[in-house]
């Protein structure tokens, strides 16, 4: 299992509770689990959000010295501020395609947000720095490689360049290849920054239950995020996306697998991940047959 592997090639770097980990935008689907696992597990939390009490209200047992919240307006904005004097950076945050979002949106947040994170991270000098992308980063947008038979690893990436991408296309086309650019732009920081640890988590797309109250199967994609795949099951057409693997953060916690590489360090290490224990749409129903609480989010 990569797990097992991943911890081998690490060494400790102090206890629990005296690392200061930021999250990224956590009042995300993602993110808000990130800072729940983390706090279960002893650690300081500070997480960026865009309102500070909206954060609050999802953890109000939560004291202000376990969980500090600094509001920051975009993923593009400043984030040096909330990156000084932590021991690690947990980047779960990107926009997702669906309706009012632009490609200019997507390509600002999946892209220059991520490495303008990135880079500001490098230039306080921070040397743990993990960094959510997606599974479909190894394909080009007409994924003929997802249903071949080559294994792929982490030196695949979609063939799209800054050069090729095109805001216009599709928000689905447009995201993947903003995660890919992505992902090739901090393959090369890290190249160039050996004595950072990175580490970027490839999973498929991710459901469950939303922390927050205030995300419904009638809320907007964005306050969706990738549960907006599951909304599309009620509708009579075949969900408009070309795959459609997912992964259920309570059968399979994909944001516990954050907490053990927050805990562990390494020089000059790169690490891509892929979770490959995933399901289709078709098997959805099953799922939702097979639990107490269905498809709720």
């Amino acid at each position: 299992m990569f797990f097992k592997r991943l911890i081998s090639s690490f060494s400790k770097k102090g206890s629990k509770s005296e690392q200061t980990v930021l999250v990224i935008s956590g009042t995300g689907f993602l993110g808000a689990h990130v800072i729940s696992q983390l706090l279960k597990n002893g650690y300081t939390v500070r997480a960026t959000a865009r309102s500070a009490s909206k954060l609050r209200a999802i953890f109000p047992q939560a004291t202000s010295e376990r969980l500090q919240i600094i509001e920051v307006s975009a993923l593009t904005s400043d984030h040096s501020a909330a990156l000084k004097g932590v021991d690690a950076l947990i980047h779960s945050a990107s926009p997702i395609f669906g309706e009012g979002v632009s490609g200019q949106d997507l390509y600002s947040g999946a892209f220059e947000g991520t490495i303008s994170l990135v880079k500001q991270a490098i230039a306080v000098g921070l040397k743990k720095i993990i960094v959510t992308g997606t599974f479909v980063n190894l394909f080009d947008a007409d994924f003929q490689a997802a249903f071949g038979t080559r294994v792929l690893t982490e030196k695949d990436f979609g063939s799209i360049t800054p050069e090729t991408i095109d805001l216009n296309n599709d928000g689905m086309r447009v995201y993947q290849e903003a995660k890919i650019l992505a992902d090739k732009a901090i393959w090369e920081l890290s190249q160039l920054n050996s004595n950072v640890d990175f580490t970027v988590l490839l999973p498929p797309a991710l459901f469950g239950p939303h922390l927050s109250t205030e995300a419904t199967l009638t809320s907007s994609a964005s306050s969706l995020s990738t549960n907006g795949f599951v909304q599309m099951l009620f509708a009579p057409e075949y969900p408009p996306i070309p795959i459609g693997h997912m992964i259920n953060v309570n059968h399979y916690p994909y944001h516990c697998f954050n907490i053990p590489l927050v805990s562990m360090f390494c020089e000059g290490h790169c690490e891509w991940n892929t979770l490959m224990y995933f399901f289709s749409l078709l098997d959805m129903q099953s799922v939702e047959d097979s639990t107490n609480s269905g498809v709720k989010v």
